[in-house]
């Protein structure tokens, strides 16, 4: 049977972060629960209890499990931090601004700015390039569905096949948040709370969060 009560941090092993205006990402890294937040932090969970492992100078927007190391995008001056179980250090400065999406896929980091653009890192030469420079004003999102690679911006969402990208669909709104289950890919609008869903041929509405 499904879950009918959640902790929330007054009890328990959940986290209430005095002061902290939010939570901006989950990820699970190296057997831990990790977690960013708008008040410049990012804590651990170990199952049994949890520790705070840095501080930063501007918000992490999201956090990404990669090549065996736990990478970390901020808000405002476009860095991406890595972490390699010791300690944090800068990886790169993007200059696109605000980093607001990190997703692995295909043996490269990608990385989502508020310029529109897509970059990737290669780990082998440690170096970023612009993989793709969008018509959207942001990419919000991004995520992995059926061996292809697709990023939420506005209002548009794009794929890449691995080779050349293009447009999938066109939801007339910000792509929050992508997310594959169940044989689909779920996208996450700022559109009257309208979750689409895709099939690999046809887009449709999942579900209305009414209010």
């Amino acid at each position: 049977s499904g879950a009918t009560t959640w902790i929330d941090g007054t009890r328990g092993r959940s986290l209430t972060m005095a002061g902290k205006v939010g939570v901006t990402s989950l990820i699970r890294h190296d057997n831990k629960l990790w977690l960013a937040n708008s008040g410049n932090d990012v804590w651990s969970f170990d199952g049994s209890a949890w520790g705070l492992s840095n501080t930063f100078a501007a918000p992490p927007n999201a956090l990404e499990s990669f090549n065996g190391k736990l990478y970390a995008a901020l808000a405002g001056p476009g860095q991406i931090w890595q972490f390699d179980g010791a300690s944090w250090t800068l990886n790169a400065t993007l200059t696109g601004g605000s980093v607001r999406a990190l997703r692995a896929f295909a043996g490269r980091l990608y990385a989502g700015d508020d310029s529109g653009r897509v970059w990737a890192y290669e780990p082998g030469l440690d170096r970023w390039y612009v993989a793709f420079q969008s018509a959207s004003a942001v990419i919000e999102s991004l995520g992995v569905y059926d061996g292809r690679l697709f990023a939420g911006g506005n209002p548009n969402i794009y794929v890449f096949n691995g080779t050349a990208w293009d447009v999938s669909f066109a939801p007339s709104a910000a792509v929050n948040a992508l997310a594959p289950y169940d044989n689909k890919l779920y996208a996450a609008t700022t559109n009257s709370g309208i979750v689409n869903q895709f099939d690999g041929e046809e887009v449709e509405v999942a579900h209305v969060l009414l209010a």
